[in-house]
């Protein structure tokens, strides 16, 4: 006897009759990923079409059985126990010979995870992951939408700068953990005392931003309206804290705050300028005393010679001491440098540095006011709780070199240490021309800081050097 093997090519190529192709399309079916029910395609008034048919993924998914599907209405279709979920629906007719429609076809896909995922990119792109508050983007865009509301309406807006006054003892003395529950219940105060209209941001480290939309037409109402909200706020968070840092162990901590508030209307300023009117006169607010409401026309009226006020419209001045430098107006260059840097107002920096200085920081190159004081607000928008400390290395005619050290976070509480030396040169009036830095980051422990004076204040002057930190 001989066996003739066929070829795989011959095999394929043998007709197969399909015995039971209903069957064969069912477990195909049932093998999907999507749940689907076919309906009848009438009546249309109630009780509505019949389903007369699903598949196996659609009674895992919902919960019932054939009997308790099979012929009642396809407005049944949610889940069993009542749980909330998202599908995705994609309906088909199904029409006869004569193009009449006999049934409905639906292939439900359920995207519950999808939308788990995106939910959490929204919150992550938008909100604070300490405090669920608006993030500075968020802020922007509803501030940017406050602006335009205003320009129709003719009602004005408010910006309120919130720092919380010492923050950094709790740090010292209960740790960050501390620092962090009481973080999260000032927004959560913060947020039953303005309206829900209104927006609380965390603006970074321990400051806040509130925006009030549509106030009042006349601008002596909306001052009365916004401080009557700038002081219900600040009695709020002068009230006392229990925070819980262990099962059993409880502290009680008090805190103000320093609040400055400016008033916008008609689109006449840019975001930016608000927001950076409502520093300055939180500024002013602390510098007078803390726990304090300053408003911004209030300085304007008053015509402040603040440097905080000044910078917004200054012109090219000088910056004594001139050159050629000594060691001691070297060293003292090199501390107001450091002092402004740690006071992070990027518009007064600005004026330390001629119009058309040039700079090369890391790998970027800036030239003139306009684009160092942009990077600035780069910078300080990425490095968190940022703290600096200059020393001055070497000095000749007009030029200085220095080395320095700053400790920062990013926005996943990640710290670092970044070192680098500097290369200045300057000009007759004393405003600095060039710049030329150069920088490395280092990773460490949020235990491993050294640099611990509060935050956005120049170093104390009994506070170690570098040289003092082996650094």
């Amino acid at each position: 006897m001989t066996i003739q093997y066929k070829s795989l090519e011959e095999i394929c190529c043998i007709p197969r009759p399909i015995t039971d192709l209903p069957k064969l399309l069912e477990i195909c079916i049932d093998r999907l990923n999507d749940a689907i029910v076919i309906t009848e395609a009438e009546p249309i008034e109630k009780p509505g079409p019949r389903i007369i048919w699903a598949n196996k993924v659609f009674y895992e998914r919902n919960g019932y059985t054939p009997e308790e599907i099979i012929g009642q209405s396809p407005r049944i279709l949610y889940r069993k126990d009542g749980s909330t979920y998202w599908n995705e629906f994609e309906i088909t007719p199904i029409a006869n010979e004569k193009g009449w429609y006999t049934h409905w076809v639906s292939v439900q896909r359920d995207i519950t995870e999808r939308k788990k995922i995106e939910h959490q990119l929204h919150q992550l792109a938008f909100y604070d992951t300490l405090t669920n508050l608006p993030n500075r983007r968020l802020l922007s865009d509803r501030l940017n939408q406050s602006i335009c509301a205003s320009k129709r309406s003719g009602l004005y807006g408010a910006v309120m700068f919130l720092d919380l006054d010492n923050f950094k003892s709790i740090n010292d003395n209960y740790g960050h953990k501390a620092g962090d529950l009481l973080l999260v219940e000032v927004a959560s105060r913060l947020t039953n005392c303005v309206r829900e209209v209104d927006t609380v941001a965390r603006f970074g480290g321990d400051e806040f931003v509130i925006l009030l939309c549509g106030l009042r037409q006349d601008k002596k109402d909306s001052k009365i309206l916004a401080s009557t909200i700038a002081e219900k706020i600040r009695a709020a968070l002068a009230k006392s804290y229990s925070l819980t840092l262990q099962s059993e162990v409880t502290v009680e901590y008090c805190c103000t705050v320093s609040i400055g508030v400016n008033l916008f209307v008609n689109h006449e300023v840019s975001e930016d300028d608000i927001l950076k009117c409502a520093d300055i006169a939180m500024y002013q607010a602390k510098e007078a005393g803390r726990n304090l409401i300053c408003f911004y026309d209030d300085l304007r009226s008053q015509n402040l010679t603040h440097e905080r006020v000044s910078i917004m419209n200054a012109s090219e001045e000088s910056r004594p001491p001139f050159p050629p430098f000594t060691a001691e107006t070297a060293a003292q260059k090199v501390r107001a440098a450091e002092n402004a840097w740690n006071l992070q107002v990027p518009e007064k920096i600005a004026l330390a540095y001629s119009a058309d200085s040039v700079w090369r920081n890391r790998a970027e190159f800036l030239q003139g006011r306009d684009e160092i004081t942009a990077f600035l607000h780069r910078k300080w928008a990425r490095e968190w709780d940022y703290r600096l400390i200059k020393e001055l290395w070497a000095f000749h005619g007009n030029r200085i070199a220095v080395r320095f050290a700053y400790e920062w976070r990013d926005a996943n509480r990640q710290w670092f240490r970044s070192f680098g030396n500097e290369n200045w040169e300057f000009n007759a009036q004393g405003l600095m021309q060039k710049r030329h830095a150069s920088i490395n980051d280092l990773a460490i422990l949020e235990n491993e800081r050294l640099f611990h004076w509060e935050f956005k204040t120049p170093r104390p002057d009994d506070y170690a050097s570098l040289s003092d930190l082996n650094l």
